[in-house]
């Protein structure tokens, strides 16, 4: 029959111990309780390990999906004829690589909740459309605008949407509408992913035993009585010990007489076994944890301000850095009220949006600069006659550390806002890279 050394320990101790002289019955209760105390530091430190490192997990295997682009070009796109797929060629933003440029695709890459907006700007002598469509052939969102005349008109719509992993998502102009853009990003396309909807299911055991069986050799047997009750989604340091274990076993009849000098040669090397693997979790415990409090430490950034204000902002000289003083959020003080700036703390992907309103009997305009110089997005409207105009943007930026957002009214446009909060400037961090 099979007998394990460290289970005949316990077995046979109580039984033999008077019969044994006292060095050796005191040696082998040191050597015992020293055991058991490096089993109880093992099961301490994978316990703390285990959870660690799923915590972990879930993070690193959390896809970052996010995108943004826009037509781009330099004029109309139209069509009187069908019609036609949008394909926004000019990409600011891309992680993931969910997003393809050349079909004006986004397909999603696992199942999962995605915000996705999108902006469509041109001029409103013609009706205006920009259409989501899901698989080709399933109405998401609509933004569409009818003929008003001389001057320009911006469209905006957004939600959440379910989607499953390989849905395919696109813009389409509708016949007999238009759109218009150019290199300051009036008319854009984005969205990122808000969480995952996973069916998680832990690996069976007779994965985890193969694991046992190819690198100690052990049994499917030896395996289930050693963790009868095992239910983890991998194996872990710990159980290497175990295996280990099985191999001092004897495979023969029960000796018939205690062997004290082989118990604790067994003994030592169950010892040194778990002094071993004791520090290769600790290891392990350290390098997770560390990394665990890295990622905890990603600082929460959101701001949300309006113009605030009782009236209009207008220029006709030049432009005009425009000073958002009405903070609603501000959550990491990355906004300043004084200078009207968004500093990024770390290099990231940001979410940023913006809404504009103002009288529709002179040209309205708010434009999002980053570090004073590069247009990244617009919301922009020409004279229309009489009434108000409400204009927006937004996308998923990536900045670097340091750079700076911050909004300008154009030379001869104006703004209005009050303390409704009409003209507003938002963002905040998605995802850290």
């Amino acid at each position: 029959m099979s007998r394990c050394i460290p289970i005949l320990v316990l077995l046979t101790l109580a039984g033999f111990c008077s019969a044994l002289p006292l060095d050796s019955q005191a040696e082998l209760k040191k050597m015992t309780a020293a055991l058991d105390l490096l089993k109880s530091e093992n099961q301490e430190m994978n316990a703390r390990l285990m959870t660690a490192e799923s915590e972990l997990r879930k993070v690193q295997e959390q896809p970052k999906v996010a995108f943004a682009a826009s037509l781009g070009g330099n004029g109309l796109v139209k069509t009187t004829d069908g019609n036609r797929d949008l394909i926004y060629a000019d990409v600011m933003t891309n992680v993931g690589g969910a997003y393809n440029a050349q079909t004006g695709e986004f397909t999603a890459p696992i199942r999962g909740v995605y915000y996705i907006r999108f902006t469509a700007n041109g001029p409103s002598d013609f009706p205006m459309s920009a259409v989501l469509y899901k698989n080709n052939q399933e109405i998401q969102l609509i933004a569409h605008e009818q003929t008003s005349g001389e001057g320009s008109d911006t469209a905006s719509n957004g939600a959440a949407l379910l989607l499953q992993q390989g849905d395919k998502l696109k813009m389409v102009l509708w016949h007999n509408t238009q759109i218009w853009d150019n290199s300051n990003h009036h008319s854009t396309f984005s969205g990122f992913l808000l969480f995952p909807l996973l069916d998680g299911s832990p690996f069976p055991l007779l994965r985890c035993w193969t694991v046992f069986q190819k690198h100690f050799g052990v049994d499917q047997k030896s395996f289930s009585m050693v963790s009868p009750n095992f239910s983890h989604t991998r194996c872990f340091a710990s159980d290497t010990a175990e295996a280990a274990a099985l191999r001092v076993c004897q495979v023969d009849e029960a000796p018939k007489e205690f062997d004290v000098e082989g118990e604790m040669k067994a003994l030592q090397v169950r010892m040194k076994v778990l002094q071993t693997e004791n520090q290769g979790v600790k290891e392990r415990l350290e390098s997770t944890e560390k990394e665990l409090k890295a990622m905890r430490d990603v600082p929460k950034v959101a701001f949300s301000v309006s113009l605030g204000g009782d009236g209009l902002q207008k220029t006709t000289s030049g432009q005009k850095n425009l000073i958002y003083k009405d903070v609603m959020t501000n959550i990491g003080q990355t906004y300043d009220t004084k200078t009207g700036e968004f500093t990024a703390p770390i290099r990231g992907v940001y979410y940023i949006r913006f809404t504009a309103n103002g009288p529709s009997d002179f040209p309205m305009s708010a434009v999002l600069y980053k570090n004073n110089y590069e247009i990244q997005l617009i919301a922009h409207e020409q004279t229309s006659g009489e009434g108000s105009d409400t204009a927006s943007n937004g996308a998923a930026l990536t900045l670097e550390a340091g750079d700076k957002l911050k909004m300008v009214l154009w030379h001869n446009t104006q703004i209005w806002d009050n303390s409704n909060h009409h003209s507003t400037f938002s963002g905040f961090l998605l995802f850290p890279q």
